[in-house]
């Protein structure tokens, strides 16, 4: 949150919590509105002026406030979350919650140092995308040492490094046996290196783009030594293709 947007929101959120203190909870209830404009998509800032909502809901006896408060806490978590919020909603019980509102003019200069619905959107997907991508490589990797079970158990792929290491032999019939393994440890390096680099952040647009290009190496050695059903059914090319997409979103590092 911009330290700007953050001021301006505390302000309105110290003046209702003020006035509520006071019973004044009409205007108290103005200011939180005002507070839940600015917060939307911030999780916290979000939540805490929901909770002072709740508060007022609770001290008034408006028990069908009380109610849209405790629907819209969570809610509003998982809005804020994601990047999906109404602009301008005043996150009342008295207001749909899906309804966009008119922005004040003078809360409108703070909120243009905020994230925009779509601009949070993207940074999500970012992060997700990463997780995503990470958690498949280092899947693999835990099959590979038998870490979801032996090999031959249900769901298992390999069990163990030695039926990695044949896979790898099948998927690439010209290689000696010497180079083909010498494959199968690289890739397996790689898988684990990418995994971490992409759930802590670090060199994504390099890790990204070695990502699609091994991915779609799997792919395409998959397809050609069994058929395309194959790296289909697995998603190989998905992954490969949301590597590619995370690449073209990463900005270039200084």
């Amino acid at each position: 949150m911009h330290q700007k947007l953050k001021e301006a929101f505390h302000r309105e959120l110290k003046s209702g919590k003020e006035l509520f203190f006071l019973s004044r909870f009409e205007e108290s209830f103005s200011h939180l509105e005002r507070a839940h404009i600015l917060g939307q998509m911030d999780v916290m800032a979000h939540t805490i002026s929901h909770y002072w909502m709740l508060r007022i809901a609770i001290r008034t006896k408006s028990w069908k406030d009380t109610c849209g408060q405790i629907i819209r806490i969570p809610a509003g978590i998982v809005g804020s979350a994601v990047g999906i919020v109404p602009t301008g909603n005043t996150g009342g019980s008295n207001v749909s919650a899906t309804k966009s509102m008119d922005i004040p003019k003078d809360l409108q200069e703070f909120l243009k140092y905020g994230d925009t619905m779509s601009t949070k959107i993207e940074k999500n997907s970012k992060i997700f995308l990463r997780l995503a991508l990470a958690a498949s490589f280092l899947s693999a990797v835990a099959d590979r040492f038998g870490i979801w079970g032996k090999a031959g158990s249900p769901g298992v792929a390999w069990g163990n490094m030695e039926s990695f290491l044949g896979y790898t032999a099948m998927l690439n019939p010209w290689a000696p046996e010497f180079l083909s393994n010498s494959l199968g440890y690289v890739a397996t390096g790689l898988e684990v290196v990418l995994g971490v680099f992409l759930i802590i952040g670090f060199r994504l647009k390099e890790s990204s783009l070695i990502s699609f290009v091994l991915l779609l190496i799997f792919a395409l050695s998959m397809t050609f030594t069994g058929g395309v059903k194959g790296p289909l059914d697995y998603s190989v090319f998905t992954a490969s293709a949301a590597s590619l997409l995370l690449f073209s979103s990463c900005k270039k590092e200084v």
